[in-house]
């Protein structure tokens, strides 16, 4: 079982890689959500589609992680840190 002052180190790095996966999802969001149709022409308007395509997985990715720590930390504040989640052990 891990002590207080390790679950408060670990609750301190989710949190903040919490923040940075927020960010990161927001930025990557606003990319896939830039309107096409405003570029001049359509070598501008197809790099563009390309550029959003290209932020899609990588949202996903960001989303996933995202997910994952919030759920640890969920399982800090549950005081299931720590303990498999398969073999409860």
């Amino acid at each position: 079982m891990l002590s207080p002052e390790e679950l408060q180190l670990f609750r301190q790095r989710l949190y903040a890689m919490k923040a940075e996966y927020q960010e990161k999802v927001a930025v990557r969001s606003g990319r896939i959500g830039e309107t096409a149709g405003s570029l001049p022409d359509y070598g501008d308007e197809a790099g563009d589609t390309v550029e959003r395509m290209r932020a899609v997985p990588t949202l996903q990715c960001a989303e996933a992680i995202l997910t994952l720590v919030q759920q640890a930390i969920r399982r800090i504040d549950q005081g299931t840190y720590g303990i498999c989640m398969e073999c409860n052990k």
